[in-house]
């Protein structure tokens, strides 16, 4: 079983741009919690899909904590405000949820502002 990874927290720019930056970050955690290449690829995918649901509801910074213990790495992805609509409806019927809901485990909706918590679990812990 991999080590236990103290929650990160990284705060970047609401931009597509700021991306590779949370996929590096989730990929490091993984890795150090042991996840299989597979995972870790689902792991990114899934913060990569959280980021962009929430970029469309946020205008200026992403906040993304992630941990690791027990063979699971720990995911919450949110917004500093929100512009626009924040709806879980609209947001469980769109493709990003989809493909997100299919990658992760335990996938919530803040209902208070843009965010996103999820986790990836090994399938061997």
């Amino acid at each position: 079983m991999g080590e236990t990874v103290q929650p990160v927290t990284v705060h970047v720019a609401a931009a597509p741009s700021s991306l590779p930056v949370l996929r590096a970050v989730v990929a490091a955690i993984a890795a150090a919690a042991d996840l299989t290449i597979d995972e870790i690829d689902d792991a990114m995918i899934a913060v990569e899909e959280a980021a962009l649901l929430v970029l469309g509801h946020t205008s200026t910074e992403l906040t993304f904590v992630a941990g690791a213990s027990d063979g699971s790495v720990d995911m919450f992805v949110s917004g500093d405000d929100t512009k626009g609509t924040w709806s879980a409806k609209d947001l469980e019927s769109s493709l990003a949820f989809r493909i997100l809901s299919g990658v992760v485990t335990n996938l919530s909706i803040d209902a208070d502002r843009p965010g996103l918590q999820f986790s990836k679990r090994s399938a061997t812990s």
